[in-house]
């Protein structure tokens, strides 16, 4: 067994595999703090989308494909910056919060040893990341399902710059980005929607007006409850992107419609003062 310490974190490796230790005190998500040294071995990088509720809902809606996703820490939270152009507002909104993630603290481990393995150990990841892929495809053949792969769950690293979707042609994969310069179709079997962040007003025009998707997140004065998507945004039709997560079948130039999600009523109207989302009442 061999090791390597970068600051305050370690990785140690036993048979090829990585073991990340996660100090006590380390910043899991806004919610979490490790109360003790966290031992996280990684084997698996991607999880089955029925594991996360929106890529569950793909799987249900559309057996011709099969849903995976890689979840890396986001923002800068593991002390690696895995989302350039996020905004102070979206970080506070962010999905990681939310779910089972907003009660169970472990579920975090896994997503700050992966994101450290990322920037530190990139060959171990990206040679991890084809075999599970050339794994998941072979699968899919045999269930007659195409491999739907969402490589930025809660980040929004450019992952056609490593060759993953030009080496998997069979496969399709789908993201959300702030990145202006990477919205649509990046490569033949790789499409990005673009995010609205409330501070991008003029690139979600311009993006809409190219025929390409953007993210909008609508909510109520009310409170989540009385949530309800628009026809329209700015004179673009509104579709509803919460019933699934399979967003390389949407039509184009249109709004993809999300309802704002928070953990609390509290996290809910805090995020309510911010531009991030748009009110419809």
């Amino acid at each position: 067994m061999s090791s390597l310490t970068t600051g305050d974190w370690s990785v140690n490796w036993n048979h090829g595999y990585p073991i990340v230790t996660i100090p006590q005190g380390f910043q899991l998500s806004k919610r979490f703090i490790a109360q003790e040294d966290i031992q996280q071995p990684v084997k698996v990088l991607l999880s089955d989308g029925d594991s996360n509720t929106k890529l569950a809902k793909s799987n249900k809606s559309n057996f011709d494909y099969r849903t995976y996703g890689l979840s890396l820490a986001p923002a800068t939270l593991s002390g690696f910056n895995t989302c350039q152009f996020a905004t102070p507002d979206c970080k506070e909104a962010c999905l990681d919060d939310t779910g089972r993630r907003s009660v169970f603290q472990r579920i975090h481990f896994s997503k700050i040893a992966k994101t450290i393995l990322f920037f530190q150990h990139r060959d171990w990841f990206l040679n991890q990341l084809r075999k599970e892929l050339t794994n998941k495809i072979r699968t899919g053949e045999r269930s007659n399902q195409t491999v739907a792969i969402r490589l930025n769950v809660l980040s929004d690293i450019p992952w056609e710059q490593f060759g993953i979707f030009d080496d998997f042609p069979q496969l399709i994969g789908y993201d959300y980005t702030k990145d202006r310069r990477r919205i649509g179709q990046v490569r033949p079997n790789y499409w990005t929607t673009f995010s609205r962040s409330g501070r991008n007003e003029r690139a979600t025009i311009s993006a809409l007006r190219h025929g390409n998707n953007v993210a909008v997140v609508f909510a109520d004065s009310r409170g989540p409850k009385y949530t309800r998507l628009p026809d329209t945004y700015k004179g673009f039709e509104v579709i509803d992107g919460d019933q699934n997560d399979l967003r390389f079948l949407d039509p184009r130039g249109v709004v993809v419609g999300l309802k704002l999600k928070s953990p609390t009523n509290a996290d809910y109207f805090k995020a309510l003062e911010t531009p991030f989302p748009v009110l419809v009442n």
